[in-house]
């Protein structure tokens, strides 16, 4: 086996040269190596006579970058691929790490090699940057540990993040849409307000009479937004960053805003059938590595995507410890769309529990690109109207006086 060389120490240098033995013929470029002197020697085995090598600045306040998430659920599969040949799990990571052309991946799977001859686990090498395995997948990877089933729970984790991504991108366009619109709803409004209100404004001060409290009001929010535009747009981005960070650091104000989703008409019922979706996916994962049912929902109780959810999941589990099945959990504690609970008990009943969880993945996740189109087909004439009444009431506003001045006239 090839050795390989130490990403970690290596550094990008930016050189200057000339074809060897053809100074004529200049050539400039970048190149990444360990020292300057291993740069010149590559640079020649290139035929380059390097008259000039300059290392470039490292960045070492910089955060390492990590892995991206669709590498990660790559890595799985190439794992289980290995593992599955029969290939020991050491000796696969080796041939990845010599196949690996990004530092970050390189980076995590030389902590890797290092921790497994540590005597370290799998799941938890994976778990640190620039891994960050999500939970649910190390939760998986670390069942196929405990029962010898490794090759199977790396395929049902990369599946399951397959799956989720999936129904996370469904989800986002859902939502991305109808705000779009309402972005271009408050761009014309704004539009309006800023350019067409005040020449309406020079005209209505050569009226004698009282204006409209319509057009009053239009004219004060016209004023307000002038004089306070550099704020708005300089604080908006910033109250929703803001709030982005408050919700992801502060875990109470995270679990109210993604119950209150839930609460949502349409929306809440959509992100409901999603997290359905995950949850039976996950469970069938885990019971096929050979899990019991108790610690198939303690893999699931971070995978739903909700908070809230993740909740009732592990009290489900404590039902489950307590005795119960399933499928009386499931009806005892409405998170999911009722006929969950009618599925499981069939499967509970016919022995294949595993089978009718894969079968219930798949129906959710056809359901949910279903609603997806629906709230996409339903948002747009909405905002379409939203968009009319907010035009139309402007214009209506601005040439109420006008009205006024006509009835006088007649």
């Amino acid at each position: 086996m090839k050795p390989t060389r130490n990403a970690s120490a290596s550094r990008h240098y930016y050189w200057r040269g000339h074809v060897r033995g053809v100074p004529q013929k200049r050539r400039r470029g970048s190149i990444t190596a360990t020292s300057t002197e291993e740069a010149r020697l590559l640079l020649y085995r290139q035929h380059i006579f390097a008259t000039q090598v300059l290392a470039f600045p490292r960045l070492t306040w910089l955060p390492q970058g990590l892995i991206r998430q669709d590498d990660m659920t790559v890595l799985l599969k190439q794992l289980a691929a290995t593992t599955g040949g029969g290939v020991p799990l050491l000796e696969g990571l080796e041939v990845l790490l010599e196949a690996a052309d990004q530092p970050a991946l390189q980076r995590l799977l030389r902590d890797v090699i290092k921790t497994l001859s540590g005597g370290g686990a799998l799941a938890t090498a994976l778990a640190h940057p620039p891994g960050n395995l999500d939970a649910p997948s190390q939760a998986l990877i670390c069942a196929g540990e405990r029962s010898g089933a490794l090759a199977v729970m790396l395929g049902y984790a990369a599946t399951q993040r397959e799956s989720s991504r999936r129904l996370r991108r469904q989800l986002q366009r859902a939502i991305s849409y109808p705000l779009a619109l309402l972005s271009v709803a408050l761009l014309v409004t704004a539009l309006l307000l800023l350019e067409v209100v005040p020449r309406f404004v020079a005209i209505y001060n050569d009226f004698d009479a009282a204006l409209p409290p319509a057009t009053q009001a239009l004219i004060t929010a016209s004023a307000w937004l002038g004089s306070h535009l550099w704020q708005l747009l300089l604080g908006a981005p910033a109250a929703v960053l803001a709030i982005h960070l408050l919700c992801h650091h502060c875990p109470p104000l995270r679990r109210r805003w993604q119950r209150w989703q839930l609460a949502l008409p349409l929306w809440g019922s959509t992100l409901r059938i999603a997290a359905a979706a995950r949850f039976c996916r996950i469970i069938a994962a885990a019971l096929g590595g050979g899990a019991s049912l108790a610690q198939a929902l303690e893999v699931a109780e971070q995978g739903c995507g909700n908070e809230a959810i993740d909740a009732g999941v592990k009290q489900l589990r404590a039902r489950v410890e307590d005795g119960a099945t399933l499928a009386l959990a499931l009806r005892e504690a409405p998170l999911f769309p009722s006929i969950l609970g009618r599925l499981a008990a069939a499967g509970e009943r016919s022995g294949q529990l595993q089978t009718m969880l894969l079968q219930t993945a798949d129906w959710c996740e056809e359901e949910t690109t279903a609603a997806t189109q629906r709230l996409t087909a339903l948002a747009e004439p909405l905002m379409i109207v939203l968009l009319g009444v907010l035009v139309g009431g402007l214009i209506i506003a601005l040439y109420l006086p006008v009205f006024q001045l006509g009835q006088h006239i007649y």
